[in-house]
């Protein structure tokens, strides 16, 4: 068992003064990229294991191990009411990154999609009550329709989005899928790079943009230019895990490795999310790495210590 190491101590010898800043009060204040806590679940290890994180208790578990953040779960989060959020962040001295969000226009279901979109406006004023104005979704990189169809489907309805997202000043972030396996899963191959991604953006409207993985743009043979390309304003969420030398039709999604482990260009990547100013959450995401019997904080402890080592080798100065 690990002796529990606390956030001060832990991010004096991760990052010394300028991360340790991360926990003054007046978090709205601080620039620059910082580490968040995804979500704890089955995903983590390689196969389900006994614990399933609650979002009160991965929040404290982040404050514990050493984060500046968490990144929040739909649904769940949004019982406690914002009040309850905001006090809990405040206590912790966390800020939010992302609010995974469960209206989604990519999803093939039209009923469904707008069933949900019914509920988007509750959500949007939801995460701006908790300071939290960056949402975050994934999408599907093939589909059963062709790929002119569905893009203007889509689109359709993600420009709907996007008014309902500025009555509350919020934004959103497209997590596109790199891996092979996704885009031979249905018929039709649809957006699953950066630039197209960038191009549906801007197509959406001026708040949306890439919830961008590092998984995912390795995997779909991303260069740091298009991450250049896209721009500041088109960045809302960054995710980082690194992957093993593989085939492309040997790569599955749950087969993610931690952050220097691997074949993934993340030096490369972070100096090009550096370069282009942006200011926000980095979560770390090895997926599956795990093995079974790993306790959650191990896995807290062990994915922030790779990504605090990979950040501060690309020279960025965690806030």
């Amino acid at each position: 068992m690990h002796t529990p190491l606390n956030r001060r101590d832990f991010l004096k010898a991760a990052g010394g003064t300028a991360a340790l800043a991360a926990a003054s009060p007046v978090l709205a204040a601080r620039k620059g990229m910082f580490l968040t806590m995804r979500n704890l679940n089955g995903f983590w290890v390689e196969q389900a294991p006994a614990w399933n994180v609650e979002w009160q208790a991965m929040a404290r578990l982040a404050a514990s191990t050493g984060y500046a953040g968490v990144d929040l779960p739909f649904g769940a989060i949004m019982k406690d009411g914002p009040e309850k959020v905001r006090a809990l962040l405040a206590e912790l001295k966390l800020r939010p990154g992302f609010l995974s969000t469960g209206v989604n226009p990519f999803i093939r279901d039209e009923a469904a999609f707008q069933t949900a979109f019914k509920g988007f406006d509750n959500i949007c004023k939801f995460a701006a009550a908790i300071e939290c104005p960056r949402l975050m979704f994934r999408m599907n990189s093939s589909m059963d329709v062709p790929k002119d169809e569905w893009r203007k489907i889509s689109l359709g309805r993600a420009r709907a989005m996007s008014q309902v997202m500025d009555r509350h000043n919020v934004r959103v972030g497209i997590e596109f899928s790199g891996p092979l396996h996704y885009r031979k899963q249905f018929p039709y191959e649809f957006i699953y790079r950066v630039p197209e991604t960038t191009e549906f953006c801007k197509d959406a409207g001026p708040n949306w943009g890439l919830a961008l993985d590092s998984w995912h743009w390795h995997h779909a043979g991303g260069t740091v230019e298009d991450i250049i390309a896209a721009g500041k304003s088109r960045i809302v969420a960054v995710h980082i895990c690194d992957a093993k030398q593989q085939r492309p039709e040997d790569v599955k999604d749950l087969e993610r490795v931690m952050p220097g482990e691997g074949v993934v260009n993340l030096d490369g990547f972070l100096k090009a999310l550096r370069k282009i100013g942006y200011e926000g959450g980095v979560s770390p995401e090895p997926l599956r790495r795990f093995a079974v019997g790993t306790s959650a904080e191990e896995v807290a402890r062990a994915s922030l210590a790779s990504s605090v080592a990979v950040m501060k080798k690309a020279g960025i100065k965690l806030a």
